[in-house]
């Protein structure tokens, strides 16, 4: 079998995957009424660069999500498009991972399958696109001026400094097609796996967060707390603690994806009119991959926490320690 071909193949699933999610893209500008140009300009100077860093493309993530919300019809359906959005486009790099797994190197057959039902994943998610359509009808006049200013847009941005930027893009996946096709790909090597155990993670049992809660002075409950209808059907487990004027919920989902999406709704809904800047000044990333979002409004510091499939909202005057205490005892911040 032809490695070149194999390898030009797993190149090509990446603008073919940029294809068939392409209309996730034209759904979400849609539901904020722009196009993307409008949406490039709207952007501008308030989404951060991108990076490494899995922190920083997070905080990127909600910046985009924030400007899409300003202007969406329905920000419910914003949320869930932009979440698949982002995870349709990772089957394109996968398609080199065998090349980068030194045990594998050689097996074509298995480069071969692997290629192939990603391509055929592809063409379920374009498939979902007409159906999608289908089901989410614009108003036709709505539809037919975005496409207008899309048309006239294209012809004033398409000039020729975006085709060099265009250009420099393309042939920066040209050299990573070659670099792979050559063998790079053997220069990775899979390195044995280091646990950090000097820092503890924070508590997930039920149990342990309301012992810690009620050794604070927090008097619990789970009959309400203040975010019980954010993606209800998949919460799990819910308590709040009362201690004074100081106020703690703890939730807990089936899944880390569902937990991300409560706590960017949470941030959001503290303070809407807040810029994607100053969203970004807020967060924090902690050890153990803790997201902890602190703002303070009106002598009142509002705290918003993520971990897996956790979130912790609480708020107390600004000058009280009891929250950040309880923090610390549940191993979400260190000392």
């Amino acid at each position: 079998m032809n490695f070149f071909l194999l390898e030009l193949f797993s190149f090509l699933l990446i603008p073919w995957y940029l294809y068939c999610t392409a209309w996730i893209g034209r759904e979400l500008f849609a539901l904020s009424g722009m196009t993307f140009w409008e949406f490039v300009q709207k952007g501008e100077g308030r989404v951060p660069t991108a990076t490494s860093s899995r922190h920083s493309r997070s905080r990127r993530n909600r910046a985009v999500l924030s400007v899409l919300m300003e202007t969406s019809r329905d920000q419910e359906e914003t949320l869930r498009l932009f979440k698949r959005y982002c995870y349709s486009t990772l089957p394109a790099f996968l398609a080199f991972l065998p090349s980068l797994i030194p045990g594998l190197w050689g097996n074509w057959w298995i480069s071969l399958g692997w290629d192939v039902a990603l391509f055929l994943a592809g063409l379920v998610i374009k498939a979902q696109g007409q159906g999608y359509r289908e089901k989410h009808r614009l108003d036709p006049l709505q539809e037919e001026e975005l496409e207008a200013r899309q048309r006239r847009q294209n012809k004033t941005f398409l000039t020729k400094k975006s085709l060099v930027v265009y250009g420099l893009v393309g042939l920066f996946f040209l050299g990573m097609f070659v670099l792979i096709a050559s063998g790079g790909g053997q220069a990775f090597k899979m390195q044995p796996v280091r646990w950090h155990t000097s820092v503890q993670a924070p508590m997930q049992k039920l149990y342990d967060v309301q012992t810690a809660m009620t050794d604070a002075g927090f008097e619990t409950s789970t009959l309400f707390t203040a975010y019980d209808g954010y993606q209800s059907e998949e919460l799990e487990n819910k308590l709040a603690g009362f201690k004074g004027e100081d106020f703690f919920a703890y939730y807990q989902y089936t899944g880390g994806a569902v937990a991300e999406q409560v706590y960017n709704q949470i941030c959001y809904s503290i303070n809407p009119e807040m810029e994607p800047q100053q969203w970004d000044e807020l967060s924090q990333s902690l050890p153990n991959d803790v997201e902890k979002f602190t703002l303070t409004r009106n002598h009142t510091t509002h705290y918003v926490l993520w971990w897996k499939n956790t979130v912790v909202y609480a708020c107390a005057p600004e000058d009280s320690q009891e929250i950040t205490s309880l923090l610390v005892d549940l191993h979400y911040m260190q000392e």
